[in-house]
C-alpha cells in the first residue's frame, strides 16, 4: 500500500504515483515481498523553466482535491515508455548527456501530464481548484500589499507557475 496525505492507495505493477514535495507518503509492505519501483525527483525550477504559456509542466504535481487521485495505473504500453525513459536516464552518453537527459525527462513531464489531464482532471474539478487559487491569490496580495509583489512572488506563493496563474486569471 502506499500512504499519500490522509489517503491509502493499493499497489499494482505499473502504477504511476505522482507526488509533490509538501505531499507526506510512505510505502506499506505488510509482507515484505520485493518489489521495484523507480522514482524521479525533480526540482520545481527545472519544471517552472521547461513549461511554456501553454504547456504547464507542474499541472499533474499541484492539482489535488477530493476527486484527482495521486495513482495512475498503466497500460503495458504505457508502462514500457516510462521504462525507456528511464533506461535514458541510467545510460552514460559521452557527448550531450545533460540535453539528452533533460530531453528524457522533459518527455516524461509531458507525458504523465497528458495521463493526469485524460484520466485525473475533471472540469468541475478543474475550475474548483482554479477558484481556490483566485482567493488565494488574492488574500496574499491584501496580506502583502505594502511589500513589493510581482508575479513570480504570487505565483511561488500558490505553488504553481507564473503561466498558469495568469491563465487563471484571463479565465475570469
Amino acid at each position: 500500500s502506499y500512504l499519500i496525505g490522509d489517503r491509502v492507495y493499493e499497489v499494482g505493477e505499473g502504477d504511476l504515483f505522482i507526488i509533490n514535495q509538501f505531499e507526506a507518503h510512505k510505502i506499506i509492505c505488510l509482507d515484505n515481498s520485493p518489489f521495484k519501483r523507480y522514482v524521479l525527483e525533480i526540482h520545481p525550477a527545472f519544471i517552472y523553466s521547461s513549461s511554456t504559456e501553454t504547456t504547464d509542466l507542474s499541472r499533474c504535481f499541484y492539482t489535488r482535491g477530493d476527486n484527482v487521485s495521486n495513482k495512475i495505473s498503466l497500460t503495458a504500453d504505457e508502462k514500457n515508455k516510462l521504462l525507456k525513459l528511464f533506461e535514458t536516464l541510467r545510460t552514460q552518453n559521452e557527448f550531450g548527456d545533460d540535453i539528452i537527459k533533460n530531453s528524457a525527462v522533459l518527455s516524461m513531464l509531458v507525458f504523465i501530464n497528458n495521463l493526469f489531464v485524460a484520466r485525473c482532471e475533471t472540469d468541475k474539478f478543474k475550475n474548483n481548484i482554479d477558484d481556490r487559487l483566485v482567493k488565494k491569490a488574492i488574500s496574499y496580495i491584501n496580506s502583502n500589499f505594502s511589500e513589493n509583489i510581482n508575479l513570480e512572488t504570487i505565483a511561488g506563493e500558490l505553488y504553481i507557475s507564473v503561466n498558469q496563474l495568469c491563465r487563471i486569471f484571463k479565465r475570469l
